[in-house]
């Protein structure tokens, strides 16, 4: 049986037609007032560039509901591709067919000169924070020392308030045991210091003083009887040493002259010690 040209050229024309029906379209345009367009086509892909509404863009290829399109050329000529959602779009030819009948023939658009793609730029090292140089007073120290016949302890603190100027508190207990005489003396001086100094790479003079009151406590025997004095004294001190800094610790060498002010003698006595020890 032979079946007629007209039939064949009929046939052949349905299944051009069906076929062009499924092909993607060459040109799409933004039917969104804004679409984001993505480095993949994946709705959490990186933002690439914001098309708004009206915008058409030549289309390279389509991966499931995504319009993969051509985006701009750098100026060696290579072109840059991103990817728009087809519910964001629709093909320019279907948009433009829709209006023809109420709108008069639109305009061809300018082109606008292409987008020059800057070099992607190195990631940056992470800043670190600003440190402030820090005061080589300010900190915790812990010294011993020793002068006329007795050892001395002290423990204290440091503030700084400029790089070379601090504030701070000392506590000094020591001890003494008048043994030939029975006599037991404890006292403890608690000073409110002040310091200045100066440092050169890891090392640094430095001086200043203090004041503050004496708490003095006395036992003796005395006939086979004990007897006990409490009482309360002001004291001053200077203060004159160097400091060797390692890192965060720092070791002082130190001299102390501290006067009490005792009405029960005149003048006021001084004593001196040499104290050694560190500052963390």
């Amino acid at each position: 049986m032979k079946v007629p040209n007209k039939a064949i050229l009929f046939i052949f024309l349905i299944l051009t037609a069906l076929l062009c029906s499924g092909q993607t379209p060459l040109k799409i345009k933004v039917i969104a007032d804004y679409a984001d367009i993505r480095s993949k086509p994946a709705v959490d892909a990186q933002v690439l560039d914001v098309a708004v509404k009206g915008e058409i863009y030549a289309v390279a290829d389509k991966s499931g509901p995504w319009y993969k399109i051509k985006l701009s050329a750098d100026e060696s000529g290579q072109v840059s591709y991103g990817y728009l959602h087809e519910s964001m779009a629709a093909p320019a030819e279907t948009v433009e067919g829709q209006k023809a009948a109420a709108e008069t023939p639109i305009k061809p658009e300018p082109v606008s000169p292409p987008k020059v793609e800057q070099p992607p730029v190195p990631p940056q090292p992470l800043q670190k924070p600003e440190v402030r140089p820090r005061n080589f007073f300010a900190g915790t120290f812990l010294k011993f020392g020793f002068g006329e016949g007795r050892w001395i302890a002290s423990i204290g603190n440091d503030f700084g308030i400029k790089s070379n100027f601090a504030l701070g508190f000392e506590l000094q207990p020591f001890y003494k045991d008048y043994s030939e005489q029975n006599l037991t003396v404890l006292e403890m001086n608690i000073f409110a210091n002040a310091k200045v100094g100066y440092r050169y790479s890891f090392f640094s003079l430095f001086g200043g003083g203090g004041i503050g009151p004496n708490l003095y406590y006395a036992n003796a025997e005395v006939e086979g009887e004990s007897e006990t004095r409490l009482d309360t004294r002001f004291a001053y001190h200077f203060l004159a040493g160097a400091a060797l800094s390692v890192h965060a610790v720092a070791l002082i060498f130190e001299f102390q002259a501290i006067l009490l002010s005792d009405p029960l003698v005149d003048p006021d006595p001084w004593t001196y010690f040499f104290l050694f020890g560190i500052r963390f």
